[in-house]
């Protein structure tokens, strides 16, 4: 494992993987039988240690709905937001959110990336029928020095939010510590399936 998560709150000690580098956070790291050794964190996290992103901040205001609510988003007419797809290529999804001044984003990756390219963000409430819900977003703020409580999905949200309320949620832990880590567990792999 490195770095996913569970969904909704596991048994714990329920997952044995043969090998785990990282998880989500401190809710999903319940569910692991052996932890030691096992660092915290999305990978998503190391985004700003592998490729660095210029952020704009006179950009426009972004939103990055959950991909379930896309279509809703753009029905809204929010003016002056631009809508993040993240079904769109990774890369084109960061690039969008990196020229961003602030997000509003209901997709759990879209706030990992605002706070890891120090992009102001909200949270936005995520729909009840959205696999993981809240807990998965619980899960990355453990990771985090801010938890974050979310707004409500309305057009008055994106309108009247103030900017002082939007805010980068630091990770708390090591990020070299953490690249290393996932860097050795990609050439012992590599070893693996070479010999």
């Amino acid at each position: 494992m490195l770095g996913s998560g569970f969904l909704a709150p596991p048994v714990a000690g329920s997952l044995n993987p043969e090998k785990c580098v990282a998880v989500r956070g401190e809710l999903s790291l319940a569910g692991i039988a052996q932890t030691e050794g096992v660092l915290l964190g999305d990978p998503m996290v190391l985004l700003s240690l592998v490729i660095p992103f210029r952020t704009q901040p006179d950009g426009p205001v972004g939103f990055v709905p959950h991909i379930s609510e896309v279509s809703h988003a753009r029905r809204l007419k929010i003016p002056w937001v631009k809508i993040i797809d993240p079904s769109d290529a990774p890369w084109r999804v960061i690039q969008d959110i990196a020229s961003c001044s602030r997000i509003f984003s209901q997709s759990l990756h879209g706030l990992i990336v605002a706070d890891t390219l120090d992009v102001p963000n909200i949270w936005i409430e995520p729909g009840k029928k959205m696999a993981g819900y809240r807990f998965k977003f619980y899960d990355y703020f453990s990771t985090t020095d801010a938890f974050k409580e979310p707004y409500p999905f309305d057009l008055e949200t994106f309108i009247d939010t103030p900017i002082h309320l939007f805010e980068i949620s630091r990770y708390m832990y090591d990020k070299k510590i953490y690249l290393d880590a996932v860097r050795e567990a990609f050439l012992k792999k590599q070893d693996r399936n070479v010999n």
